[in-house]
This record gives C-alpha cells, structure tokens and sequence, in this order.
C-alpha cells in the first residue's frame, strides 16, 4: 500500500493496528510504515499549497518522529524530521496561532514554539535567524493584544530588548486600553510610547511622534496632540517630530485651519485603524473591522478619565500658578530681608501702630467671616470677636516692647525657693481693669537669668545686625489669632521677614489678614500663600526659607521632617523648625469646700474651655481630673453637665472632627449627649448638623482616652483611686497629666482658696510640677494663650524624633531668651461675667470698645470712657446668661 501511493490509508489501518497490537514482534515494521506514510502525506501537504499547509504537514511529521522514537526505529531519518521540523517551526507556530480562539490546546502550543524562537535559542541557532523583529511581527497579526503583553512578560532576565520590541508592548497595551473601554491603559502607552522617543533621540527612524499624539488625542487632550505634532503655534517654537505628510494630511482634513481638530481626529482613527485594529488577528476586537472614536468617547469611562485628567491638568496649571506665586513671594522677602533687620524699633512699634488700626477696623469683617464658616450661637459674632482679642493684645504688646527697644522692663522678677528666677509680666498698664486679681508669670529654664530681646540686645550693644532670614509660617486652620500672632512673633522676636502658607480650612481670612498687615507688606516684609500640603511642602524645602513655624499636628510636623506620619530616620528638613503641635488638656478640680456658685462659675469656666471654637482647639478641655473619694463630686458633675445642656450645640466644622466624635462614642457608649438645639435655620453651618456635647463621666485612669485629641465637643472625667488627702491628690493628679496625658502644652487647675492656704506647699509643688508650658490656675487654658506676654508653647525637651507638643515658644513679648513655662494664676471668682465665657451674648457689642480701651491705655481718660461702654455690654451679656439660670432655681 505504500508502493502504490496509499499513504493516507495506511496511517489510517497502521495507526488502527497498533494501537491493539502494539507489542506484536512485527510492531515496529508496521510503525515505520506508518511513520513513512506520515512523511509522504506532509510532502504531499506541501505540495498543495494553502493557508495551513505547514500545520498540517508539521502535525504529520510530529506523528511519525513519535512513533520512529517509540518503537526506536530509523534514527537517520529521526534525524533528518527533526531538521525539517525546526525549518518549518517560525511558520508552524505563526499557522497555530492563527487558528481559532476556541482551539486553546492548539494555539498554547503555538505561544510555547513562538517562546521558544523568539527568547529561548540565540540568533544563530533559532529558524528566525537575525530577522526576529519581522517575525515578532508577524505573530502579532495572530495574536490578542493581552497575548502579545503574555509573551513580552516570559522574556528571560537579561535579554535586550529591540525599539521594534517596544514599541510592540505599547502598541499592545495601547491596544487593550482601546478595546476595554480602559483609558489609563492609553495613559501607560503614551509614557511606553514617550519612553521610547527618548531612548532613541539619536535614531531618528523611530518617529513616535504620531503614536503619541494619537494616544493624547484619545485621552482628551487636543492641544497636546497638536504640539506632538508640530502644529500649535502657542508652543514657544516647539515642533514635533512627525514627518510632513502627516501634518498636511490634518490640514487636508480640518476645512478650518484655525481649528485642526477634524483632521487630529481622522488621522488618530486611521491611527487606531492601521496600527491597534488592524494590527492584531481580525477577531481581536469582537468583530470591530473598524476603529470608531466616536464610541471611544461615548463610553462613561472614558468620559469620567478625561474629566477627571482635565480637572487634574488644571489643577496642575494651578499648582505652576501657585509655584510661581510662591517663588516671587519668597524672591521679594529675600530681598527684603536685610532691610528689615536694619529697621530700628520705633519704626517697628509705627509699623504697629498702623497695624492695629488695620485690624481693629477689619475685626469685624474677620469675624463675620468665621461665623459664616463656623456657625453662629448663642454670641453671634461674639465668639468670633473674642477670639480675635489676643492679636490685638499682640499686637500692642509687641509695640511695647519696640518702645523699650526690646527690653521692657517685667512687672517684677523673684526667685523660687530652689532659686528659678521668674518674671511676673501680666497684667500691665490698664489691663487689670478686664482681669482683677489676675498674676501671670513666666518661669524662666532653670540656671538661667531673665535676659531678653538678645536680637535688639546685639544690636544695641554695636553688633553688626544679621543677614536676615525669611521665615515660613504654616498657618493654623483653626484659629485666625494663631496665624497672626505666629506672623508677629517671627517677625518681632525672631527678626525674620515672613512667609505666611494659609491652611486651605481658613485661607477665606488671608486677604483680610494681608489688609490688617498692609503696612508690613507693602515694605516687602511679609507676604501670603495659599494652598494646600504640597504647596506648604515645596515652602519648607525652599533655598530661600532659613526656619519654619508650623501650629498643627504631630503628624503635620513627622511628614515635614520625616516624609511620613511616623518619624524614621533622620530628619530632611536641616534648618531651624519650631512647632505647636496640641494636647490632651487636663482641667484637675481640686477638693474643697465649694459653694453652688463656685461649681457654677467653675463649671462654666471647664465648659468655656470645651466650647469655645466647637472644641476645635489645641488647648480645649479634654479631661476632667477629679478625686473619686471628693464628697461634692457628684455635685460638680451634674453641674457641669446642666452647665452644657444649657449650651447650644456645635457643628464640628473641622475637617475630619466629626469622625472623631463618632469614633469617641464608639468607645463611651455611655457618654450623656448634652446641649440645646439650634434654633431657626443658617445657625449652624448647612451642609454640617450641629451635634450634642458628650459627657462621659467615672472613668478609671486606665479606661480614659489620653493618647490622642478628640478635637470636638467632647469631654471626660476621670476619677482617681484612692487618694488620701488632697495632698495625695495633687500629687496624683500631677503623675497623671504628665505621664499619661499626651503632649505637654497646656494644663489647668482649679482650687479653692482655703484648700490653696491649708495644702499651700501641695499646691506650689504640683503648678511647679505640671510639665506643661502653660499652667493656669482658677481659669481656663485658653486666657494663658490670650494673656500674650506669656509664653507660648510645649514644656521644652521634646525632640524631632519624639516631638509630642512641639518645640519653641511664640508670643512672650517681653522676649525672654530662656523661658521654660508661663503659670497663670486667677482669683477664685469674680463678677462680671468673664469675657471667655461661653454664651456671654453682648461680646459682639462689647469688644469693639475693648478693643478701643486696650489701644488707648497711654491716655487714661478715653481709655476710661471706653472701658465704661465695655462694662455696660458687659453686665448686659452677665444678665442675660444669668438670667435663666435663676429662672430655673
């Protein structure tokens, strides 16, 4: 049957024989015959011609090299199938590629040949030869898009990859970008596509120009396209590389040659067409025989992306705008700098006197606009308006120091027992008129004299000024009074001009803060930024800034020196930082004999300093220390709680302290929601409900949050165990704040004066004791910051590595050198109602004629007169917060 030409029948009748009679002795004669047939039907494959002549005549040979091996018959001819095997492999595996996707067996062992010829023998052995490109090439017309990315991804570890190669895996990523309707999948192939123009500027034959103008076109970006290609006359004399026909073709096809976009389009869908459609097997694209941009641009995704890009390439734009802004900014203070250093102090005190004409004629708009952010309560603008008290407290302080060329002289100075030198600097002039019976102190660092002003001291005793330094002030965003008083202090205390980034939650002041400081700015001593974490990252690693002062968190500070939340390492930032970074603030009630009226007046005075600002504040109250075995407890608490309820609530306005208070009554389920709702409609912020106060009360120490700030109207009592006496107490109150309270910035504590006389060494020990920057006594921690010839800051001995509350002090006008904390001590009560009291409605009336009393304090007679107008608005908010609280007795 072989002699006689019938080659198919016997692989037919061999190949059925031996599967039955495999071990038979003349097996192997019959597997021979059947192999040699197997040949002459591969010939005759051959000879016929077609379109899979080499998969049929390859899968012939296969058969009869395996039986030939198996029955270990005709070696020479092994030998010479093998040979005709490997001569035909490039087109066997092109031809299994090309067949049906549903042949997946089939078409595997065309990517394992293809694998194998394209990466696994060298050129010199491999049937593609050197021409591997071309036969790359030709695969790809066999293959999906996300084949040919498969097959780049087994290349072997150290094999070069050719320009045509990659230009391959762009155009296959370009491709499946396309087909999936995935548009940053096009993103990844202009950068291939971008990449690869750069890798060979020198071969000029690898023109991307119009790969990736096409890829800019279909990722929405017109003018980019254009540019790629030569044809934006806006481009600053750019011209892409693109051959000219391909120019005069988008001008053949835009009948306005103002407007190129119908012929950008036609030539990236002829793109699409030739080189992503047309350049993969026909059923790559689901039976898309044609590209069609149109549905490109119609699918959401791809709307959504190029909405997306648009909006990030504005932002971008903006980010240059603000770049720019910055650098000319910093240009002008640099300029500026040893000019200001030059200014002698009473040109310094007239710039502050202009100043605060500024700011007292542009406080109400300041407070206008915080209460249209914030919310308005029971104060109205009041509350806005009080806070704003210490930058003009700031500001004439400062300018009584200039007065005295940076040498004014303290109320008094004393030594401490252990002989620490403090100097007791508040209140002067007519200011005891707001704060009777008020003493506030500042405890110099041990071993150290109550020097000050060493910058005008230098310069007073004929030392060459400095060179200057620009200053970088990262803006608080919660407190506009920090913002200006962090300016003063960097510019008066430190002798820098100031670069000051606002914080993107309160930047609606900048303008008017930039008004208020008119006089300073207009010199080239202080300028304004805006923007947010990268804008104030690109400050803080400026050539031009020499130190920088930032109000924020501990993790605002760790990602400015350290690039992450976390300290690691060692710092980046190698100039001068100083920062207020927060607190958990103790409020310890000492045992006493207490009255109604003192748990009233107290009680109002721990609300106050939750309230204030919604309790968004470095120094709100946090936690309340008390004595479990205290009789009068009980009654403190329930006091301080009417004392809340009878307060409108508060919208947490601050981004991310909502958050915060959800996650505090996930702890203390148990908290008593507290508070009056707000009444009629625009009280509160509308996009923000106002929210209960918490009061959770009768924690142990080790079941309290003291780690972290709540930042919000939320509020803890703790109780402590087993105290003996209130010595013990103080005592333990004392190991408390400082050990397990976290941060070191503000503690406050209140005590009767009986028990003041009676435990008077306790007391001493425990304000002497309190680890804090700022001590006050009888009052809340938020008049320690108001009182600004006070220090300022955290307890000193934090590092970068462990920053906690921070490191430096701001105000302390009377700029001593060596400052360690600042104790401000307040009568046990006084009348009328506190001007920081929470709910005192006549603030907004009252405070515009403090402002006036506090600037006039040099001519007695109108400060008077002011100070009567203060009184009367005064009395009047006393009364009305009074009132219904008598009413309800």
């Amino acid at each position: 049957m072989v002699e006689s030409g019938e080659s198919g029948l016997v692989v037919e009748l061999g190949s059925s024989w031996l599967q039955q009679h495999s071990t038979e002795p003349f097996a192997p004669d019959v597997a021979t015959s059947v192999a040699l047939a197997h040949c002459d039907e591969a010939a005759a494959a051959l000879d016929a011609g077609g379109g899979t002549v080499v998969l049929q005549a390859c899968r012939h040979l296969e058969r009869a090299l395996q039986l030939l091996r198996e029955y270990k018959m005709a070696a020479n001819l092994q030998h010479l199938i093998m040979q005709t095997l490997e001569d035909y492999s490039p087109r066997y595996a092109l031809e299994l590629l090309a067949l049906p996707l549903e042949q997946q067996q089939q078409r595997q062992r065309g990517f394992s040949l293809l694998r194998k010829l394209a990466w696994e023998l060298p050129p010199k052995l491999s049937p593609v030869g050197k021409d591997r490109d071309g036969f790359l090439a030709k695969a790809r017309s066999a293959m999906m898009p996300h084949e040919l990315l498969d097959l780049y991804k087994s290349l072997p570890s150290g094999v070069h990859l050719s320009a045509f190669q990659r230009l391959d895996i762009a155009l296959a990523t370009a491709a499946i970008g396309y087909q999936r309707h995935q548009p940053h999948l096009v993103q990844r192939a202009a950068s291939l596509f971008q990449q690869l123009g750069e890798a060979d500027k020198k071969d000029r034959a690898t023109d991307i120009s119009l790969e990736r103008a096409a890829c800019a076109l279909l990722l929405g970006n017109a003018p980019q396209a254009l540019q790629l290609l030569g044809l934006d006359d806006a481009a600053d004399g750019h011209q892409g590389s693109c051959e000219d026909s391909v120019r005069e073709f988008v001008l053949a096809h835009s009948p306005d040659s103002s407007d190129l976009l119908p012929g950008l389009y036609v030539l990236s869908q002829a793109w699409l067409q030739e080189a992503v459609v047309g350049g993969f097997r026909p059923d790559a694209f689901e039976g898309q025989a044609a590209a069609d941009l149109g549905q490109w641009f119609a699918a959401r995704r791809v709307q959504l992306y190029i909405q997306a890009n648009e909006a990030a390439r504005q932002m971008k734009a903006l980010e240059m705008q603000i770049t720019t802004e910055v650098d000319n900014a910093l240009q002008r203070l640099d300029e500026h700098k040893q000019k200001w250093v030059l200014v002698d102090t009473k040109q310094r005190a007239a710039l502050l006197t202009a100043c605060l004409k500024n700011f007292m004629a542009l406080a109400k708009d300041m407070a206008v606009e915080g209460t249209r952010a914030k919310g308005s309560y029971e104060g109205g603008i009041g509350d806005e308006m009080a806070s704003l008290t210490p930058v003009v407290s700031g500001i004439l302080e400062y300018r009584e120091a200039m007065m005295a060329g940076g040498q004014r002289k303290p109320l008094q100075v004393y030594r401490r027992p252990d002989g620490q030198q403090v100097a007791v600097v508040w209140p002067g002039n007519m200011v005891p008129a707001f704060f009777p019976g008020f003493v506030g102190e500042i405890w110099l660092q041990p071993g150290q004299g109550p020097s000050q002003g060493e910058v005008y001291r230098h310069k007073a005793e004929g030392g060459l000024p400095g060179p200057g330094s620009v200053a970088l002030v990262l803006g608080a965003g919660n407190q506009v009074p920090v913002v200006a008083l962090d300016i003063l202090h960097m510019l008066f205390a430190e002798d820098r001009v100031v670069l000051a980034k606002m914080n993107p939650v309160n930047d609606y002041y900048g303008p008017l803060l930039r008004q208020a400081f008119a006089p300073l700015v207009q010199r080239g001593f202080l300028e304004f930024v805006y923007g947010g974490a990268d804008v104030g990252a690109y400050c803080c690693h400026h050539g031009l800034v020499g130190a920088v002062h930032l109000t924020g968190s501990e993790a605002t500070y760790n990602n400015i020196m350290f690039g992450s939340p976390r300290p690691t390492g060692s710092p980046r930032l190698s100039k001068r930082v100083t920062a207020e970074l927060g607190n958990v603030t103790p409020y310890i009630i000492v045992p006493g004999p207490w009255s109604r009226d003192d748990m009233e007046y107290h009680a109002m005075n721990v609300a106050s300093g939750l309230a204030q600002n919604a309790g968004h504040n470095c120094i709100a109250a946090e936690l309340v220390i008390t004595d479990a075995s205290w009789p009068l407890r009980g009654a403190f608490l329930a006091t301080l709680a009417t004392c809340l309820d009878n307060l409108q609530r508060r919208a947490p306005w601050y981004p991310g302290s909502a958050a915060r208070i959800d996650a505090f009554k996930a702890r203390f389920p148990g908290a008593t929601p507290l508070g009056q709702a707000v009444p009629g409609k625009g009280q509160a912020p509308g996009h923000i409900p106002a929210e209960p106060w918490q009061l959770v009360t009768g924690l142990t120490p080790e079941q309290a949050q003291t780690r972290e700030e709540n930042w919000g109207g939320v509020l803890q009592e703790v109780a402590l165990p087993h105290c003996h006496d209130t010595a013990d107490f103080m005592r333990q109150a004392v190991d408390f704040a400082n050990e397990q309270c976290w941060g070191t910035l503000a503690a406050s504590l209140f005590i009767h004066p009986e028990t003041q006389q009676q435990y008077a060494d306790a007391f001493d020990a425990a304000v002497a004791g309190l680890r804090y920057g700022s001590v006050t006594v009888n009052t809340p921690s938020l008049v320690g910051f108001s009182a600004t010839p006070l220090v300022w800051g955290a307890f000193p001995g934090h590092t970068p590595q462990d920053i906690g509350s921070g490191v430096g002090f701001v105000h302390n006008t009377y700029l001593y050198d060596h400052p360690q904390k600042s104790v401000l001590r307040a009568p046990w009560r006084y009348s009328p109602q506190p001007l920081w009291s929470v709910g005192q409605i006549g603030l907004g009336a009252a405070l515009p004629w403090a402002f006036k009393f506090m600037a006039s304090q040099h001519n007695p007679a109108l400060a008077l007169s002011y100070l009567v107008a203060v009184a009367l608005h005064a009395l009047r908010g006393s009364w009305a917060v009074a009132k219904p609280q008598k009413e309800k007795v």
